[in-house]
């Protein structure tokens, strides 16, 4: 689904792709673009349900965004195993989603890029009341994808 949702560029409208863990017993979500209780039907602009995003997503843990910006998929588990070589087989375009994937793709390359340039933007409100922008390679991430 990520491979789908972050190298798909044909499509009239991008599919979206939201972020969610669950940190110290909490859930945090982050969403691409406002999420339905953003956008209560008292505001008045779409500016106002940005910054109730960018509220409810500063608590956002800040060690899984530096997670996120170092994020190789080649390299993640899965709860199943066999779920984590489909999904390497199929980002890679292999025609035996069953056989051993390949440990090095320029596809894994390309949704890594994409992912660490999703955390980055996320991670870019917080890390900028924090100082702490460069500290976090955003820049770097950003330019990269």
């Amino acid at each position: 689904e990520e491979h789908v949702a972050l190298t798909d560029d044909g499509r009239e409208a991008p599919l979206l792709l939201d972020i969610a863990t669950c940190h110290r017993g909490k859930g945090h979500v982050l969403t691409d673009g406002p999420a339905e209780g953003d956008q209560d039907d008292w505001l008045e602009t779409e500016e106002d349900a940005l910054e109730n995003k960018n509220k409810r997503e500063a608590a956002f843990p800040e060690e899984v965004l530096a997670k996120g910006l170092t994020v190789t998929l080649e390299t993640a588990e899965a709860s199943v195993d066999t779920d984590r070589v489909h999904i390497l087989n199929a980002i890679a375009e292999m025609p035996d989603l069953d056989g051993v994937p390949p440990a090095e793709h320029l596809n894994y390359q390309r949704v890594n890029r994409r992912l660490r340039c999703i955390f980055a933007l996320a991670a870019w409100p917080v890390a900028l009341r924090c100082g702490k922008v460069q500290k976090m390679g955003l820049p770097g991430a950003l330019k990269a994808d």
